[in-house]
């Protein structure tokens, strides 16, 4: 597989929801709080899927030939969030400090089969990839009477996958074994035209990211991985992201990883 390309999601102009940071951030002088320090982050491990449909069949008492294609495609991702904040007598020089939560992406341009599907740079994560927190977020000012201590992290997917023995009756597996099982996202088994029977394992997920028809770096764009980031973080926010092997209730699968006190309004991507 090709080397990544390391691109940070940088739009010039772009309002984003991040602070610049205060001058004066040493660790030296006399001002000693107490503090009230916050941060927090955000990694994702990508890979892109392909998502289809039964386009024709002709059945004969010989043969039969059937055209299914490839309507579009998503991104199933794995997620590691964080939020902290506790209290601090450290010594700084400045009162107060500020910095935004930034991003860069290491994008590989094959897939794990050796296949390309163009040129990558600044505006494409390609079809299989990581996205880091560059700059975690970090806010430090003086403590209040109502400040709390709290300590968050999140590890989930967007996808889940399923052993279905009865219409009433499934057990959860472990779901990152089959990241490149495409015959299992490609149609889903309920629809005509499926390569992965009711019986056999089965992935659910979240359709993040979707570029429309047959994929090509070309059809990417900034603001499609920008609003994805914000995307994910609003799930996590939302606890929206699946357990791993998934969890149930009443014999559905539960959305339980993730917590409130995440906030994208901390993301910054003006690279200034």
């Amino acid at each position: 597989m090709p080397a990544p390309v390391q691109n940070p999601p940088t739009l010039p102009n772009y309002a984003g929801g991040g602070v610049a940071p205060a001058s004066g951030t040493g660790i030296s002088g006399g001002l000693s709080g107490p503090w009230f320090i916050e941060g927090q982050s955000l990694d994702v491990d990508y890979s892109r899927v392909p998502l289809g449909s039964l386009s024709s069949y002709d059945i004969t008492l010989t043969g039969a030939t059937v055209t299914e294609h490839v309507g579009g495609t998503c991104l199933l991702v794995g997620v590691k969030a964080s939020v902290y904040s506790t209290c601090s007598l450290d010594i700084y020089n400045t009162s107060a400090f500020q910095q935004p939560q930034t991003f860069r992406f290491n994008a590989f341009s094959g897939d794990y089969k050796g296949n390309t599907y163009g040129a990558l740079d600044g505006s494409t994560l390609g079809p299989v990839g990581n996205i880091q927190t560059a700059q975690p977020y970090y806010s430090r000012r003086l403590l209040q009477d109502s400040d709390v201590s709290t300590l968050r992290h999140a590890d989930g997917l967007s996808y889940y996958a399923i052993q279905s023995y009865s219409c009433d009756s499934s057990s959860p597996m472990e779901a990152t074994q089959f990241i490149n099982s495409w015959e299992k996202t490609f149609i889903d088994s309920q629809f005509a035209g499926a390569l992965a029977a009711d019986y056999e394992p089965n992935l659910g997920f979240h359709n993040l990211y979707r570029i429309a028809g047959s994929y090509n770096t070309n059809k990417e764009d900034i603001y499609q991985i920008i609003s994805l980031i914000d995307r994910i973080g609003t799930y996590v926010a939302g606890i929206a992201f699946y357990s791993n092997p998934v969890t149930f209730t009443n014999s559905v699968p539960r959305m339980d990883v993730g917590f409130p006190e995440y906030d994208i309004h901390k993301h910054d991507y003006s690279g200034n």
